[in-house]
């Protein structure tokens, strides 16, 4: 059986349909405002965080990014911080959310490409 036979088994489509339709109603709530339900979707462990990209030497792909715990980020935030940003946006009184941001989501290319149990 080679390595694609095996990324088509039953089980591994559906499994990949229920991550799917998984973000997809993520994806739903967000663009609905529905957040609370989003962070009941998040383990209390969560940690969101998205590193700075720069201009860099072709020769030097390994800067692109900035490295966690030792460089700049855009955010680097549990739950407890995403809560409080969902209670800003809540209130009414968020001026980034003056008027309010507007979304859109793509769900695509999902792979699955190990299992654990």
């Amino acid at each position: 059986m080679t390595t694609l036979d095996r990324a088509y088994t039953l089980d591994s489509v559906l499994l990949q349909l229920e991550v799917e339709r998984f973000f997809s109603a993520e994806a739903e709530m967000l663009d609905e405002r529905r957040f609370d339900e989003w962070l009941d979707l998040l383990h209390e462990d969560v940690r969101y965080w998205m590193p700075i990209a720069r201009n860099v030497r072709f020769d030097e792909p390994e800067l692109e990014y900035t490295r966690e715990h030792s460089e700049a980020s855009w955010f680097d935030e549990g739950k407890d911080t995403l809560q409080k940003r969902v209670k800003q946006i809540q209130g009414g009184d968020h001026w980034a959310e003056e008027p309010r941001s507007r979304t859109t989501h793509l769900v695509a290319n999902v792979r699955i490409e190990s299992t654990d149990g």
